[in-house]
């Protein structure tokens, strides 16, 4: 019985204790805490945006991000290649350039042209030509080279008539456009005629005697 009672007594006593200290209680009911049993928070934190505003996560009006590109990335244009420009140049085969005489004019009015005679390189290249006339009006022959080649400029060439039983006419010496022209009668007699020019010499039999 004596146990008993002691029991009694410090139940009572712990329960006045409590009566006389209302407040302690309070307190602790009062404390909120957010979080689950371990006391861990979990309410997600909002991160702070450069603006001051709170980042809402991801935009729902459609903006497309700052900095992305909005189209289609055109290719750079490449550089037109300038197609050189052409270039005169003289190559061999090319047309010479062609002597502005004609025998005709050289020799004068009345003159026609009755024998001609190339005078051709060994490579083909005409260098000029020999040209024989006669005038029916004045019974003379006449006797003119022309140049070909290296027209406008000086260079040897000669040209020369001989009337069968006379002295030999010739001209020789560097010219531009021709040598001659050389011009004796010989109506009814034989003549023998030639010249040259780059080069190359052309000499005739006598002929033409009619």
């Amino acid at each position: 019985m004596a146990g008993a009672a002691a029991l009694v007594l410090g139940v009572t006593t712990i329960i006045g204790a409590v009566a006389l200290n209302p407040g302690a209680d309070q307190s602790v009911a009062g404390t909120t805490t957010v979080g689950d049993e371990s006391g861990r928070d979990t309410g997600a934190p909002t991160s702070p945006r450069v603006d001051g505003s709170a980042a809402t996560g991801t935009p729902t009006d459609g903006a497309t991000p700052t900095g992305s590109p909005t189209g289609t990335p055109q290719p750079s244009a490449s550089p037109s290649k300038k197609k050189p420009a052409a270039t005169e140049s003289s190559t061999p085969g090319s047309t010479p350039a062609k002597n502005p005489y004609t025998a005709a004019e050289v020799c004068g009015s009345g003159y026609r042209v009755v024998d001609s005679a190339s005078l051709k390189k060994s490579s083909g290249t005409v260098a000029g030509t020999v040209y024989l006339l006669f005038s029916k009006s004045s019974g003379r022959n006449c006797v003119v080279t022309l140049k070909r080649t290296s027209i406008g400029k000086k260079t040897s060439a000669t040209a020369y008539l001989q009337v069968k039983g006379k002295t030999k006419v010739a001209e020789t010496g560097k010219f531009a456009y021709y040598a001659g022209p050389i011009r004796a009668a010989a109506a009814a007699t034989c003549v023998k005629w030639g010249g040259s020019a780059g080069g190359v010499r052309y000499d005739s039999p006598y002929e033409h005697c009619g």
